[in-house]
């Protein structure tokens, strides 16, 4: 599944600026296990620090916020940025996770955990692009 915003990342500034990239889904009924693809970042990029901003999303839910490669290899790590167990109620957290420099192309995903999952999440992805290699 692909978020609304996912063909719109937009980055602002040049070459080793630092950027916020502003990705979001709206979820209705979505099952736990779904996946959402929220935006690609390229080789080169070093993920800084990742906010989540959710609404309510009903009893028992969660999400995670993680990576994939965009091509398909290696191994996903699904929560690599964030995990929240519970998003019964609006709240903001933050990845306490070490900046992640990626050395190929990269979706950023996010995954319904607990139960099916209504309403807004928005997922801010402070980022450095350096160019690849």
């Amino acid at each position: 599944m692909k978020s609304q915003s996912f063909y719109n990342t937009q980055t602002a500034g040049d070459f080793g600026d630092a950027n916020n990239a502003h990705l979001y889904v709206d979820l209705a009924a979505t099952p736990q296990g779904t996946v959402v693809d929220l935006g690609v970042f390229g080789a080169g990029t070093r993920v800084d620090d990742v906010k989540v901003i959710n609404g309510a999303l009903g009893a028992g839910t969660g999400i995670k916020v993680g990576y994939r490669n965009f091509d398909g290899s290696g191994t996903a790590d699904d929560d690599a940025f964030v995990t929240v167990a519970d998003t019964a109620t609006a709240k903001t957290n933050r990845s306490n996770a070490a900046p992640i420099q990626f050395d190929q192309k990269v979706v950023v995903t996010l995954t319904v955990t607990g139960a099916a999952a209504t309403g807004r999440v928005d997922v801010v992805v402070s980022n450095v692009y350096s160019g690849p290699g």
